[in-house]
């Protein structure tokens, strides 16, 4: 299940991030390189204004302040002047090193702001500011700030990873590429420039602009041997399929980059990306950038929070929102099927006698015996409560009576008194559909089930003449 609004918010934070890092690739010294990293800030952020500056180690002054302004917006560079690093204790003294925080005058007067942390909205007349501290060791080097933001990435991504630069820049002005390095890896397990026309890559080894003094050489056909060793074997052949030289040209043609995700052994999860960064006279992609970005803890929190949102957190099964998608489905197979459903009988006084607790271990030995008794690639579901449901694919009513015994296992595993839970049993209607969900089976199910509470019988099958 893709979240699209997920997918565009984690485009425009990787979009940022790139600006600020070719921003940087030409050094943090220059003017127009500070001023892109700023502007990219404040537009990222949506911002009206965005600064950098940094505080004089003797004085504790501020120095060397620089600010982006948006179209219309005026300046407020003078404001700086004569501030000190004092003036910001309030929210040093609770910033941990990567800290990013957020003030705004909302939480000014509702009281969950301290005065001190106010103050300076108050100076510079500011709804909200976006603040990042740059920390060399234990001083507090400065600050970069965003004014008046109006868009909010998750955790401030990208301003705390850009103030992670700055600041190690300042920490140590010489030796700058060596530091992005270290911020490089944290997203990048490995990144090269191909050169289709001279069929070599250049490995990039400290940041996107050293690749032309610095990187080390090979030709093109190195990479898929290199890359062999690492792939999970069940991405191989997609792996050697992507990164065929001939098929990539062709693809990126008429596009700017092409991606794919696989398993490997050491990193988990990665997407390897090709982007293209000069094309020939006839506009054929004649350089590319090939990365290599982890993404296994994010790939694996989506795969956590997609299973969360389609199983039972009390007993591991499917719920009813995995029911509904799986119904969709079932609505355009033709194959017999069969549904069941179930629910524990005197569930209520389980609960009223033994208590929830004991409750709750009732539910969990009843999904332990459905899908002990059902076959493996049955969908057993908890609706709710104590309602179960079992979905069976291929399985005409011919098979009747062998479903009834797997209904019958079901209460024999359940008679055995197990750690003091006290014995159970279930009772079930079912309902087949000979070319698919060619009716409501739910519904059909359900009535049979309701035959099955009345009766000496613990499954009934839906006879329309007893059930209708």
């Amino acid at each position: 299940m893709e979240d699209v609004s997920a997918k565009s918010s984690d485009s425009r934070i990787k979009g940022s991030l790139q600006r600020c890092l070719d921003a940087l690739s030409h050094g943090f010294d220059t003017d127009d390189a500070i001023q892109e990293i700023l502007a990219a800030l404040g537009e990222h952020y949506g911002g009206d204004r965005a600064y950098v500056f940094e505080f004089d180690h003797a004085s504790g002054s501020v120095e060397d302040a620089c600010e982006w302004c948006r179209e219309g917006v005026p300046s407020q560079l003078d404001e700086l002047d004569g501030m000190r690093a004092v003036d910001f204790s309030a929210w040093s003294e609770t910033m941990a090193d990567d800290c990013v925080s957020l003030i705004s005058r909302g939480a000014c007067h509702s009281g969950k702001e301290s005065p001190q942390k106010c103050r300076l909205l108050e100076v510079w007349g500011l709804e909200s500011l976006l603040i990042a501290p740059l920390w060399t060791g234990k001083r507090l080097a400065g600050y970069l700030t965003v004014d008046n933001p109006s868009l909010l990435d998750g955790d401030y991504v990208v301003l705390r990873t850009v103030a992670l630069y700055v600041a190690n820049h300042i920490d140590r002005r010489e030796g700058l590429e060596q530091r992005m390095v270290a911020a490089l890896r944290s997203v990048y397990v490995g990144m090269y420039l191909w050169d289709f026309e001279a069929g070599l890559y250049h490995e990039v080894e400290n940041g996107l602009h050293s690749w032309r003094a610095k990187s080390r050489v090979g030709p093109l056909s190195e990479i898929p041997l290199a890359i062999d060793g690492t792939v999970d074997p069940m991405y191989l052949k997609q792996v050697h399929a992507f990164l065929d030289i001939d098929n990539l040209r062709r693809t990126l043609c008429d596009r700017d980059d092409v991606s794919m995700q696989y398993l490997t052994g050491e990193v988990g999860w990665v997407m390897a990306r090709v982007i293209v960064v000069e094309r020939d006279e006839r506009g054929l992609p004649a350089k590319v950038l090939f990365s290599i970005e982890d993404i296994d803890e994010a790939k694996r929190s989506l795969e956590l929070a997609s299973y969360r949102a389609e199983h039972d957190a009390l007993t591991g099964l499917l719920n009813r929102s995995a029911l509904d998608s799986l119904m969709v489905e079932l609505r355009s197979c033709s194959d017999p099927l069969a549904v069941v459903l179930l629910d524990v009988d005197k569930f209520k006084g389980i609960n009223d006698r033994f208590g929830h607790g004991v409750g709750d271990d009732v539910l969990r030995a009843v999904a332990r015996a459905l899908v002990s008794s059902m076959r493996s690639g049955d969908k057993v579901i908890r609706l709710g409560g104590d309602e179960f449901a079992v979905i069976l694919r291929d399985c005409p009513s011919s098979f009747q009576g062998k479903l009834l015994r797997r209904v019958d296992a079901i209460n024999q595993l359940l008679s055995i008194r197990d750690n003091g839970i006290p014995v159970v049993s279930v009772s079930a209607g079912v309902a087949f559909g000979e070319h698919g969900y060619d009716r409501d089976l739910l519904s059909c199910a359900d009535r049979a089930l309701y035959r099955a509470k009345r009766s000496p019988e613990q499954c009934c099958v839906y006879n329309p003449e007893l059930d209708g």
